[in-house]
C-alpha cells in the first residue's frame, strides 16, 4: 500500500519514462568498471521507510555468472503456466528500461510503473539516501511488485549475490547459474571467491538449486548450504537430458528426473546451454509445484523467446544476435552457431573493458573466416584497440577490422556478410547488440 506521506501528494511522473530518467541521475556500475564497496545497510534502511515491500510476494532468487536471464525468464513461463501471475526483475534491458520489469512476457500498466516511481521518489528524497542506480531501480521493483497484484516474483542479481541490492529479500528458493570468472574487479579474482559472492543469496532452511558447476565453484557452495542448512540440490545429480538436438527452429530434448520416465521437451531457444538451462528451471519449479504436468511444461517452454539470447533478426543477411560476454557462455554461443550456419562466416565482436577478451578472441578465431572489432555501445568503458591488437596476432589467417563506431561496423559487418553470402554472429555485449 502507499506510504501515508504520499496519500494526498499528486503525481509527479507522468510515464515509465520519465520514472527511469529520474533513477539515472544516480550513479550506474553497471557503466564503470571501478571498484567499489558495496554494502546492504542502505537497501534495508529503504525498504524498511518504504514498508518493507520486497516481502509483499514470494521470491524465487536467481545468481550465477551467465545464464541468470535465460532461466528466470524460464520460470516466469513454467509458473505462468501453472496458472499464476508472475513479476520478473531481470537486467540490463536491450531497448526499453520496462525489460527490467515485466509482468510475465509483457509490461506492466503505465499506472503502476508511476505509482510506484512516485512511491519510490518520495521514500529517498525523505531519506536523504544517495542510492546507486541499481538501489533505486530494485526499490523500485520492489514497489511495482507490490502494486501488481501478483503470486510470484522472479528475482535475479545484477552482480554478485551476497552484497547485490537484491538480496534483502527472503526468498522461498534461491537458483544458482554456472559460475566462472567475471566482474574479477568487485567479487574476486578466483572461481572459489566469486562463488562466495554468489553463494550469499542462499537462505537459512530454504531450499537452493543449484545448475552445472566447475568442481571449485561446487565445494564452496555445497559447503556454504550445509553452514545454512539450506537443502541443497545439485541439478546434475538429479536431471538426465538425452536426445540433444539442436536446429535453425530451436532445441529438442528429453528430460528424465530421478529415473522417472522421459519426457521430451522443445524450446524456440538454441543450444545445450539452455537445454540445461531450462532443466533448471523445470527441476526448481517442481520444487514449488510437484504436480505440474508434463504437457504442461511442453507447453509453457516451447513458447518461449528471449530477445538477445541466439536471436536471429534477419535473414539477408542471416544475422544472429547474442549477449554472451563471458567466455563459458561465449563458447556455448559461437559453438551452436558454427554447428549451425558454418565454421566461415563473419563475427562482429566488441566487450566491455572489464571482460575477459583475450579468451573470447583466441576461441573465435578458428571459427570466422572474418572479425569485426568495435565498441560495446556508447555505455560502459571499452578498449577495443587493445581487442584489435591482441587480435592481430592471434587471428592469421582470418581478415580482421576494427570499426569503433558501432553503428559504422554493424552497417559493415551486414555488407561483409550479404556480399561473401556468409552467416553473421554478432556478440560480445548486451550494449552492443541491443544497436542491432
Amino acid at each position: 500500500m502507499a506510504l501515508a506521506f504520499l496519500k494526498d501528494a499528486a503525481c509527479f511522473f507522468k510515464s515509465s519514462t520519465e520514472v527511469f530518467a529520474w533513477i539515472g541521475q544516480y550513479i550506474n556500475f553497471e557503466q564503470v568498471a571501478a571498484p567499489k564497496k558495496f554494502s546492504l545497510e542502505r537497501m534495508y534502511r529503504l525498504a524498511a521507510r518504504a514498508g518493507n515491500p520486497e516481502k509483499s510476494v514470494p521470491v524465487i532468487h536467481i545468481a550465477g555468472s551467465k545464464a541468470k536471464g535465460s532461466v528466470a525468464a524460464l520460470c516466469s513461463a513454467l509458473l505462468e503456466a501453472a496458472g499464476f501471475t508472475v513479476i520478473l526483475y531481470t537486467s540490463p534491458h536491450l531497448t526499453d528500461y520496462r525489460e527490467r520489469i515485466k509482468l510475465g512476457t509483457g509490461f506492466l500498466e503505465e499506472s503502476v510503473y508511476c505509482a510506484a516511481g512516485d512511491e519510490m521518489r518520495a521514500v529517498i528524497e525523505e531519506s536523504g539516501e544517495e542510492p546507486t542506480f541499481f538501489e533505486a531501480c530494485t526499490l523500485f521493483f520492489f514497489l511495482c511488485m507490490r502494486s501488481s497484484s501478483c503470486d510470484y516474483a522472479v528475482v535475479e542479481t545484477g552482480l554478485g549475490g551476497r552484497l547485490d541490492a537484491t538480496n534483502i529479500v527472503e526468498p522461498i528458493l534461491s537458483l544458482i547459474t554456472p559460475i566462472e570468472l567475471e566482474h574479477t574487479q568487485y567479487l574476486g579474482t578466483t572461481v572459489a571467491a566469486i562463488a562466495r559472492e554468489k553463494a550469499g543469496i542462499i537462505k537459512p532452511n530454504r531450499p537452493v538449486i543449484v545448475a552445472e558447476q566447475d568442481p571449485e565453484a561446487y565445494r564452496v557452495l555445497k559447503q556454504y548450504a550445509e553452514e545454512q542448512h539450506a537443502p541443497f540440490y545439485y541439478v546434475p545429480e538429479y536431471v538426465t537430458l538425452n536426445a540433444l538436438k539442436v536446429t535453425v527452429n530451436g532445441t529438442s530434448f528429453s528430460y528424465c528426473q530421478n529415473g522417472t520416465p522421459p519426457f521430451p521437451l522443445s524450446l524456440s531457444l538454441h543450444g545445450a546451454i539452455q537445454a540445461q538451462n531450462a532443466s533448471v528451471a523445470v527441476f526448481a519449479i517442481r520444487q514449488i509445484i510437484p504436480t505440474l504436468e508434463d504437457t504442461l511444461i511442453y507447453k509453457a517452454l516451447s513458447a518461449v523467446k528471449i530477445p538477445g539470447r541466439f536471436e536471429r533478426v534477419s535473414t539477408a543477411p542471416l544475422c544472429v544476435r547474442d549477449g554472451a560476454h563471458t567466455p563459458l557462455s561465449f563458447r556455448a554461443t559461437v559453438k551452436t552457431f558454427c554447428t549451425l550456419y558454418g565454421h566461415d562466416g563473419v563475427l562482429l565482436f566488441a566487450c566491455a573493458a572489464d571482460k575477459d577478451f583475450r579468451t573470447m578472441v583466441q576461441h573465435a578465431v578458428p571459427h570466422f573466416s572474418q572479425i569485426i572489432i568495435s565498441t560495446p555501445g556508447f555505455f560502459k568503458a571499452s578498449n577495443p584497440s587493445a581487442v584489435y591488437q591482441y587480435a592481430i596476432n592471434e587471428a592469421a589467417p582470418v581478415h580482421l577490422s576494427l570499426i569503433e563506431d558501432p553503428h559504422q561496423a554493424i552497417a559493415y559487418a551486414k555488407a561483409v556478410a550479404t556480399t561473401l553470402n556468409k552467416a553473421l554472429l554478432i556478440t560480445g555485449s548486451f550494449y552492443l547488440i541491443a544497436l542491432v
